[in-house]
């Protein structure tokens, strides 16, 4: 039996966001054996998360991190998705530069920034 998430709900009795909220939100960038990832973590309940990297795009994007608990997204290459659509001959797996962006909540008060 493994302890790993395979699948989550989250209810949102409210639809709008209401008030903003210090969320204790967290970020950091590391490198995996496959790329880069962001680990976030949020002190409070925090909605509709969105990753902001000039260079990345998150593979999970616009979720609901439960609260006290990490977080882990991956980060896919920009120039690597552009690339396998437009040109099969280019390099993809050349080094990319370490990632730099902000992680926002709707109900957050501010963005929390990586890199």
């Amino acid at each position: 039996m493994s302890s790993r998430i395979v699948s989550e709900a989250v209810h949102l009795p409210q639809r709008r966001a209401g008030v903003c909220h210090a969320l204790g939100l967290t970020v950091r960038a590391e490198r995996a054996a496959d790329g880069w990832q962001v680990i976030i973590e949020a002190k409070r309940f925090a909605r509709f998360v969105h990753i902001i990297d000039a260079h990345y795009h998150a593979a999970h994007d616009w979720f609901h991190p439960p609260p006290n608990r990490l977080c882990t997204v991956s980060l896919l290459p920009v120039e690597k998705i552009v690339a396998h659509a437009s040109n099969a001959l280019f390099n993809a797996d050349a080094t990319y530069e370490a990632p730099a962006g902000e992680v926002r909540a709707i109900n957050a008060i501010s963005a929390s920034f990586y890199g």
